[in-house]
Formats: C-alpha cells, sequence, structure tokens
C-alpha cells in the first residue's frame, strides 16, 4: 500500500525482508508466495532487482532500512506486520521476528505493538467491508 514511497535500495531490502520473514514460522504459506509477488509489483522492482535482492543478508537490510527516514521505517514495519498476518495468523514466531526486527531499526516495543494494534483494525476494517460485499 505504501511501498511505492521507499527508494529503490530500501525496495529491495524490504522485498528480502518479506522473504526472510515468510520462512521465519518453518513454511512460505501460499497467501505469502502471492503476496511477495505483490510487493514486486507494486514496487515495480525489475526481475534483475529480485536478484540482487536474493543475495541480501538480514544484516545488510537491516543496515539499509535503519538508515532509512522514520516515514519509511514505519511504512517497512506496517507492511511487514501486514503481509505476515496474510495467512490469517501472526504467530508466535512471526510475532517475535517483528519485535526483533524492529528493535535493530529502532522501535521499542511500545511503538511495534502500537503498529501491531493498527494492521489489526485495518484487517478487520477489511473484513467487514468484505462481509458486507459479499
Amino acid at each position: 500500500m505504501f511501498l511505492i514511497r521507499l527508494n529503490e535500495e530500501e525496495k529491495k531490502c524490504f522485498y528480502r525482508l518479506a522473504q526472510i520473514a515468510a520462512a521465519v514460522n518453518g513454511k512460505i504459506e501460499q497467501e505469502e508466495s502471492y503476496y511477495l509477488e505483490c510487493f514486486r509489483q507494486e514496487m515495480a522492482l525489475p526481475e534483475e532487482a529480485l536478484a540482487g535482492a536474493k543475495g541480501l543478508t538480514e544484516e545488510d537490510v537491516v543496515k539499509t532500512l535503519s538508515a532509512g527516514e522514520a516515514a519509511h521505517k514505519r511504512i517497512v514495519l506496517f507492511e511487514l506486520i501486514a503481509f505476515l498476518n496474510v495467512d490469517g495468523m501472526f504467530d508466535e514466531a512471526e510475532d517475535d521476528f517483528t519485535h526483533a526486527f524492529a528493535k535493530k531499526i529502532g522501535f521499542d516495543d511500545r511503538e511495534t505493538n502500537r503498529l501491531i494494534g493498527l494492521v489489526e483494525r485495518y484487517v478487520g476494517c477489511l473484513s467487514d467491508i468484505a462481509t458486507e460485499i459479499f
């Protein structure tokens, strides 16, 4: 939703972060694979940029994203949380990963929990809308 606002390097790092996060609970769900492709399209990342992203380590990702603007860090964290919720579950491993990553880029638990709450409300609103429409 907001990923287009990131610069090119941040976009590659976010894509790599999403790949790492998707595997944190031991399996990449079908919904997560679908959204990885949606992210690529939203960010207009060409295939060659994806190849470069695959070579990034989590440390590379943290280094780049922690140096970014505060708004870009919030975008990354919000989108990460939303992404990890696409399968309808935000399990303990995903929660732990999110909090650990957030700390690495400068967020405390209070800020991270606030963003988790925002995502939960956002997802709830979307669910209510879908229920009304369908």
